[in-house]
C-alpha cells in the first residue's frame, strides 16, 4: 500500500528544451485568393501568428521562425518523455478585391487582427518525439481539411534544463 502510495505522490522530472519551430511553406491549397497565415499553439507558452501572406499558385512560403521554451516532463516508471503536443491552426482569409483597406479590414486580412477567417486545418506535433533529435524538417498534411494540403515545418530542439536520463517517446508509446 506504501508503494502504490508513494507511486501516486511521486513527483515526475521536469526537463526544459528550447524549441526553434520555422514555418517553411504551405503546398496544395485548394483556395484561391486569400491572406494565410499560421497560428502557434505550446502548452505553457503565449500563443504566436505568422504572418499574414497571400496565396500564390497554391501554396505559401514563410521561412518564419519561432523561438518556443517548453517545459516536459519524464515517466519514473519508463524513463519516457510525456507527451506535448505544439498546435498549428492554419488559417485564411478572403483577400478582398477594391474598396482599399477598410475592404481588407472587413475581410480580416488588414493585418490589424480579428475579421472573419475560415480555418484551413490543423497540424499536432507531439514534441516527445523530437526530443532525442537536434534538427529535423518534416512535411504534415493538415488534419481536419477538405484537401490534401501539406504544411513543410523544420523543427530544432535542443535541451536546456534537467535531467539528461530518458527516452523519446515513439509513435508505439502514445499508442498505449
Amino acid at each position: 500500500m506504501k508503494a502504490m502510495l508513494r507511486r501516486v505522490t511521486a513527483k515526475k522530472r521536469k526537463l526544459r528544451f528550447e524549441v526553434q519551430l520555422t514555418l517553411q511553406e504551405l503546398t496544395n491549397v485548394a483556395t484561391r485568393d486569400a491572406s494565410v497565415w499560421v497560428k502557434v499553439k505550446c502548452p505553457g507558452c503565449a500563443a504566436v501568428e505568422s504572418r499574414r501572406t497571400k496565396l500564390a499558385d497554391q501554396a505559401v512560403v514563410w521561412g518564419e521562425t519561432f523561438p518556443l521554451v517548453c517545459n516536459m516532463t519524464v515517466d519514473d516508471a519508463s524513463n519516457v518523455v510525456d507527451s506535448l503536443v505544439v498546435r498549428l491552426s492554419v488559417r485564411a482569409a478572403a483577400v478582398a478585391t477594391g474598396g482599399g483597406a477598410a475592404a481588407a479590414a472587413a475581410a480580416g486580412g488588414g493585418g490589424g487582427g480579428g475579421g472573419a477567417f475560415e480555418r484551413l486545418g490543423v497540424v499536432n506535433i507531439d514534441l516527445a518525439e523530437l526530443v532525442g533529435v537536434r534538427e529535423t524538417e518534416r512535411g504534415f498534411l493538415l488534419e481536419e481539411a477538405s484537401f490534401n494540403a501539406v504544411l513543410k515545418v523544420g523543427l530544432a530542439v535542443h535541451q536546456v534544463a534537467g535531467d539528461a536520463m530518458f527516452r523519446a517517446r515513439s509513435a508505439d508509446d502514445a499508442a498505449s
